[in-house]
């Protein structure tokens, strides 16, 4: 089978053909139909691994800390060993695809407790780095695997009266019309969008800043829009405010000191009840932007590669609360959830990141969400 892959030593992207790998215990294994290149993520991605040693260092001191670590416990040659084969390890590019599932492991291994045990022939969204990658086959963690679910949308059927009404066709109605895998494939990124709507705990009515329009930012436009909040956005791209604004958000800007005067005409002079960030990049104005137009008391999610420095002055004037997400949720850096996979208490953990992704397909079965429009080009492996 082909997959594409990179050096992170040298920063080389090959094709390349391996073996199909056999499937094993809490891991179903998967033809890929379709999946996403999120040009944000695997360009940061291509840029880290095309650094020299000394840059890859700088970059991440807290893989530094790890290595010196192990040569304070294990000895300098041998961190230096596994440093080194840790860069000749080659990266499968990507984290989010779809497609059908192909084979399951044995019966007994086979997970009981949500309804969500796989069977060959099913369409999956599946998620995580190393697993739902541009492969044409790959090897995923039930955890991170979510059934494609068939569409609900809304026909007119005639009533008892005979008027006409909406009724909502759902999965249990005699149709094919599932999501389509391109749009499964978002599943990553609309998880990821969905985590961070959840940590600015916003509810109905209250006003929203979206800072960084990209394919994040758009989705997260929809879902906040689709739960009744006012959306301003703001990104230094016009293209992509003009989309945010056809999506449901109520203003936007390019313009940072018009897009500060936008927030506080359309809140009335309060400022916003949260803002969510989905910008790249290593300034940190987009945290100084957010404290800039929040109100009192508000929330800051932390959703992109931000420079993370808190104007203190601000956040303490207004007591403001800064929140970092983390992917799409509980259990995506969890070795016993990953590959053993266990099943976070639904009383404790509500949204883990698996009902997260199962959540977001549900929004574009409803047509809640449409990420039809976010797709620029198609290539084949």
């Amino acid at each position: 089978m082909k997959q594409l892959i990179q050096s992170y030593k040298t920063g080389e992207i090959r094709l390349v053909d391996v073996p199909v790998p056999s499937v094993k215990r809490g891991h179903i294994l998967v033809k890929t139909m379709a999946s996403l290149v999120s040009i944000g993520t695997e360009k940061h991605m291509l840029e880290m691994a095309k650094k020299s040693l000394l840059g890859k260092a700088i970059a991440r001191p807290d893989l530094v800390r790890q290595v010196i670590n192990k040569a304070k416990t294990e000895g300098v040659m041998e961190a230096y060993r596994q440093a080194m084969g840790r860069l000749d390890m080659p990266v499968l590019l990507g984290y989010s695809s779809s497609g059908i599932v192909i084979d399951v492991a044995p019966v007994e291994y086979a997970s009981h407790s949500t309804g969500q045990g796989f069977k060959v022939g099913d369409r999956v969204a599946c998620t995580g780095s190393g697993y739902a990658g541009h492969t044409e086959v790959a090897l995923v963690p039930e955890n991170l695997c979510v059934k494609i679910p068939k569409r609900q949308s809304l026909v007119l059927v005639d009533s008892v009266s005979k008027d006409k009404e909406e009724k909502p066709i759902t999965n249990n109605e005699s149709t094919n019309n599932y999501v389509s895998f391109e749009e499964a494939a978002f599943a990553a990124l609309g998880g990821i969008a969905l985590e961070a709507v959840r940590l600015a705990n916003v509810g109905l009515g209250e006003y929203v800043a979206v800072i960084g329009m990209g394919l994040i930012g758009q989705i997260v436009v929809q879902i906040l829009n689709s739960a009744g909040c006012h959306v301003m956005g703001f990104d230094v791209r016009k293209n992509r405010i003009d989309m945010a604004l056809k999506s449901g958000a109520e203003a936007g800007s390019f313009d940072k000191d018009e897009f500060i005067n936008l927030v506080r005409e359309v809140t009335k002079g309060n400022g916003a009840d949260a803002v969510i960030i989905f910008a790249a990049t290593k300034s940190n104005q987009p945290l100084d932007l957010a404290s800039e137009i929040s109100r009192e008391r508000a929330r800051i999610v932390a959703g992109g590669l931000i420079g993370l420095n808190v104007p203190r002055k601000e956040f303490y004037e207004k007591e403001l609360e800064l929140v970092v997400s983390r992917a799409w949720g509980p259990g995506v850096y969890d070795n016993e959830f990953l590959n053993k996979n266990l099943k976070y208490p639904y009383a404790y953990v509500r949204w883990d990141a698996k009902r997260n992704i199962e959540e977001f397909l549900n929004l574009l079965a409803k047509g809640k969400v449409r990420v039809d429009h976010l797709i620029s080009h198609r290539f084949s492996i």
